[in-house]
């Protein structure tokens, strides 16, 4: 008897599936941010963690990767926001004030 192309999709799926279930498998499932942040795992190992956002207040994002056992690493800041830096940044390449505010008018900075 034929199978269809289907059935043949679906079987190739399962022995796929099986084959992710062995205890050997190096798989695992594939989240969502939903289901990251409310895995206990997720939270046990803080993996997951709430980084001050000055217009968001606290976001949840992932943790520093790797964490080492002497040297763990930490958030230190949030992320700039556009255009924070811009001034120093120019400035300590050379430009002038004016230059600066050119690049800025013209939209070529921010």
């Amino acid at each position: 008897m034929m199978r269809s192309a289907a059935g043949l999709r679906r079987a190739r799926a399962r022995r796929r599936c099986r084959r992710c279930a062995r205890p050997a498998s190096r798989s695992g499932p594939v989240y969502t941010i939903a289901d990251a942040v409310a895995d206990p795992h997720f939270v046990d190992r803080g993996i997951i963690v709430d980084v001050e956002d000055a217009e968001l207040g606290d976001v949840p994002m992932h943790n520093i990767v790797p964490r080492l056992s002497q040297t763990p690493g930490a958030w230190r800041r949030p992320a700039p926001r556009l255009g924070e830096h811009t001034d120093a940044v120019l400035s300590e390449a050379g430009l002038d004030g004016e230059a600066i505010a050119l690049l800025k008018k013209e939209g070529a900075a921010a």
